[in-house]
């Protein structure tokens, strides 16, 4: 449709908007967790219609977004990578030890190289049918979504 001229960038953009609060609020109600207060983190906060969008579907919840929100994860990496004097009571302790490693470490893949096959194959000549139901989709990827 914006190909031809159907609709505009600003409603792709809102389209892709509605679908992730919708997708959020979806997340929300499966985990059947009550969901009275929500912080929003990361980048998507400063997205001010997915802000506004969220919190029409989310009406009975208070959706918060604080200063931090565009790097709480980026600071709560920072806290899980610290190393704190006092390691006992740590809730942040890495849990990937040698003696709690949860699966064996394999050879790094550029050492297998001379197994990869990069010739193209081609898929079958496919001809589009007129007058038949076909689906489009964008696919806007999950670092887009989410």
């Amino acid at each position: 449709k914006l190909n031809k001229g159907e609709c505009s960038p600003a409603d792709v953009s809102r389209t892709l908007i509605t679908n992730l609060a919708e997708k959020v609020k979806k997340m929300i109600d499966l985990s059947q967790w009550p969901a009275h207060k929500i912080v929003v983190c990361g980048g998507v906060s400063k997205n001010v219609p997915f802000i506004k969008e969220l919190t029409d579907l989310l009406d009975h919840s208070e959706i918060t977004v604080i200063d931090e929100s565009p790097y709480l994860e980026a600071f709560g990496a920072f806290l899980f990578a610290s190393d704190p004097a006092d390691t006992d009571n740590n809730i942040f302790q890495n849990p990937l030890t040698e003696e709690n490693k949860p699966a064996e470490s394999l050879r790094p893949l550029k050492e297998f190289e001379e197994l990869l096959d990069y010739r193209v194959q081609r898929a079958q000549e496919q001809q589009i049918v007129s007058d038949e139901p076909y689906i489009l989709s964008v696919d806007a990827g999950s670092t887009t979504t989410k």
